[in-house]
């Protein structure tokens, strides 16, 4: 297993056309805000190349 570093996982956040207004809308600030929704899941990323898998080791979040 090769490992590939710590990555967030998004749990959550807006979508669909809510999502999509408030972007058109409020611009750069819809990114920040849709942070304040949503959950960040923290993990190891771990691959074999050899098999093409992945395995993930919870961090946090």
């Amino acid at each position: 297993m090769e490992d590939k570093g710590a990555h967030g996982l998004r749990m959550g956040g807006l979508t669909g056309l809510g999502g999509a207004a408030l972007g058109m809308i409020e611009g750069q600030l819809a990114d920040d805000g849709v942070d304040a929704f949503e959950r960040k899941l923290a993990v190891q990323v771990f691959v074999c190349l050899q098999y093409g898998e992945v395995s993930f080791k919870y961090r946090g979040g």
